[in-house]
């Protein structure tokens, strides 16, 4: 459409120029092809400055903007968002909105002071006029800046309102505080929360596909056979009956989920929609996997891997004994250990001696068999001259081993233990 206008514009009006510029320039933007964008947006630029019209001046500078900053231009980016919130477009409405945006985006990006009150001007003002869209939107922008205020606590309400009215996806797949449609959780626990509420047990009819979703996830949840699943679960049937019952569940699955995209089937392997399902394990290994990576790069490793870690609260599907669940639970167990001890020789190399002892503390709560986290504990209250303390955390250990292994401490915290009795 926009190339047949082309050949129709009346450059002696110069409105309609601007609007086709501009709109080139959006469309650049929304595909990707920022210089592209640079070059029509600098078109209309060069015409709206001469023009009284608000919104032309807003969406050109906007534009503008963003495709400066996505081709790491960022002062210039700055520069132009700085003009586009000139006085001129007024203290409200979509034009102020818009600017707004597109400023917080730049200044997000130059790490800026300035960009929490900037966003939350904006979104202040969106929730105030009731706005669920802007004179440029761009969804994958819109997410990072909706992903920025939920984190910080702005405008909740209004944000979760704008992400569910637009469907917006996450920048991250990471992000539990997303109003995802539907959160799982299998780590200490098994529930399902969709759009907000919690799924609550209705019997027997929800027995087999709530089974159908367990056996998914712990099989991994992507490109998953459905041989495999009826294997599992109909292991009794012939083929053809198994298959039959498990398009019965799914079918059932997808109701109680409320969407049939939630769950795919193609070509005869079944996913689970990482955009619009967030599951707690596939965060929890994210987050061990990228500590793993970091301790192999030999870059430093901070607390910023503990949210992840924190996802662990016990056994995965801990209720569950079929055989489908049990190597995926030692598995993930032996994950939640290996993240705990690297964050935590991290720590302890830093001299950061009370937040590893805290960390293990975490962890002992969570795995209270683990051995090993027991005897770093100790070792932390020594450092910390807390004798007592790490006694009372050896008699814990052993009360623990002796409980849920029948079995006793290592001679390493024995001997440890013998220490710490004849210091005194």
């Amino acid at each position: 459409l926009l190339d047949r206008l082309a050949a129709a514009i009346d450059h002696t009006r110069p409105n309609d120029a601007a609007l086709y510029y501009c709109l080139r320039s959006w469309l650049a933007c929304r595909d990707s092809e920022w210089r592209t964008a640079i070059e029509h947006a600098e078109k209309s630029l060069r015409i709206v400055r001469q023009l009284a019209s608000v919104s032309a001046w807003v969406c050109s500078f906007s534009s503008y903007s963003l495709a400066l900053a996505e081709s790491g231009r960022l002062d210039e980016a700055l520069a132009a968002t700085d003009e586009a919130t000139h006085e001129r477009i007024g203290a409200k409405g979509i034009n102020r909105f818009t600017a707004l945006l597109f400023a917080a985006d730049v200044l997000r990006r130059r790490n800026d002071h300035r960009f929490p009150e900037t966003l939350t001007e904006a979104f202040s003002l969106g929730r105030r006029l009731g706005l669920l869209n802007c004179l440029i939107w761009i969804p994958a922008m819109m997410s990072r800046l909706c992903a920025a205020a939920l984190a910080a606590g702005i405008e909740v309400e209004y944000v979760e309102r704008l992400i569910r009215s637009r469907t917006l996806l996450p920048p991250d797949t990471d992000i539990e505080i997303w109003p995802w449609p539907v959160c799982i959780y299998t780590l200490g626990r098994f529930d399902v929360v969709i759009q907000g509420e919690r799924l609550k047990s209705a019997g027997k009819a929800q027995r087999r596909p709530l089974e159908l979703l367990k056996v998914l996830i712990a099989l991994g949840g992507r490109k998953i056979a459905t041989a495999r699943l009826t294997a599992e679960l109909w292991p009794q049937a012939e083929g053809d009956a198994a298959y039959q019952a498990f398009k019965v569940s799914l079918h059932r699955l997808r109701r109680l989920l409320g969407s049939e995209d939630l769950i795919r089937v193609e070509n005869g392997e079944v996913t689970l929609d990482p955009q619009r399902v967030w599951v707690d394990v596939w965060a929890f290994e994210r987050a061990v996997g990228g500590a793993a990576a970091r301790k192999a790069r030999a870059a430093p490793l901070d607390e910023s891997v503990t949210p992840g870690l924190s996802l662990y609260q016990g056994a995965f599907l801990g209720a569950d004994t079929g055989t489908w669940v049990l190597a995926s639970r030692g598995r993930l167990r032996s994950k939640y250990l290996r993240g705990l001890v690297l964050l935590g020789d991290a720590l302890e190399r830093r001299g950061h001696w009370q937040q590893a002892a805290t960390l293990y503390e975490r962890g002992i709560d969570v795995e209270p068999a683990a051995e090993d986290l027991y005897l770093r504990l100790i070792r932390c209250y020594q450092r910390l001259q807390r004798r007592a303390e790490a006694l009372v955390v050896y008699r814990r250990c052993e009360t623990a081993l002796s409980e849920l292994l029948q079995a006793k401490p290592t001679r390493t915290l024995r001997a440890l233990y013998e220490e710490l009795r004849n210091s005194a």
